[in-house]
């Protein structure tokens, strides 16, 4: 008896095809430093189902348009997730290129005035857009060198460097972050200033401006 010029769709084909394009989505999304972990999570899986329903159209000898169609669908679908969970700063408010894994850093509480501001750009003459309490834990995702905010300030509180606020919206300076909590020195004299943020070369960014 002729073999069927019809076989069913090999899974392992399907399986294969599944995760070699949710695989190398996410990658590439979490490379672009452009989407949120959720949002790459999103685009992974609608990579996968589409992937998977190419690859069952390919492991048929039969000509399948509804696969092809579903498949459309779904990357259709699936682009209003990937547009809402890329990262956009507020209007008015610098990016960062590049950069790394979001990391934390504490505004500092070493000298008065403790705290730090918050701007809409990483230089010193920039909008306050926000600051964070004394001691308070900030997330960043990379830095970039510009202007120094305290140029006056001995080293190395006198950095060019500034830090991206990882939920983009706005920067911090150098001078006002610190590796670890400080305590406080009202009499501004000490000279042991706390322990600085590392600025690790895989963090550096470029500033993409407004």
């Amino acid at each position: 008896m002729p073999a069927s010029l019809n076989p069913i769709p090999h899974n392992l084909t399907v399986i294969l095809a599944g995760l070699a394009g949710g695989t190398l989505t996410f990658v590439a999304a979490i490379a672009s430093q452009q989407v949120t972990l959720l949002g790459s999570a999103l685009l992974s899986g609608i990579a996968t189902c589409a992937s998977a329903l190419v690859g069952a159209a390919a492991a048929t000898t039969e000509r399948r348009p509804s696969l092809w169609i579903a498949g459309i669908l779904i990357l259709l679908l699936g682009w209003p997730a990937f547009h809402l969970n890329q990262r956009h700063a507020p209007p008015g408010v610098a990016e960062l290129v590049g950069g790394c894994r979001r990391f934390t850093v504490y505004a500092q509480n070493r000298w008065p005035p403790a705290g730090a501001a918050k701007r809409a750009t990483p230089r010193p003459d920039a909008d306050k857009v926000g600051g964070y309490e004394p001691n308070e834990l900030i997330a960043v995702d990379g830095w970039v060198r510009t202007q120094p905010a305290h140029p006056t300030n001995p080293s190395p509180w006198d950095s060019d460097v500034w830090f991206h606020v990882a939920d983009g919206s706005g920067w911090v300076a150098f001078a006002a972050v610190r590796a670890h909590p400080t305590p406080l020195d009202p009499t501004g004299l000490s000279k042991n200033g706390g322990q600085p943020v590392p600025t690790h070369e895989a963090c550096a960014g470029i500033v993409r401006w407004p």
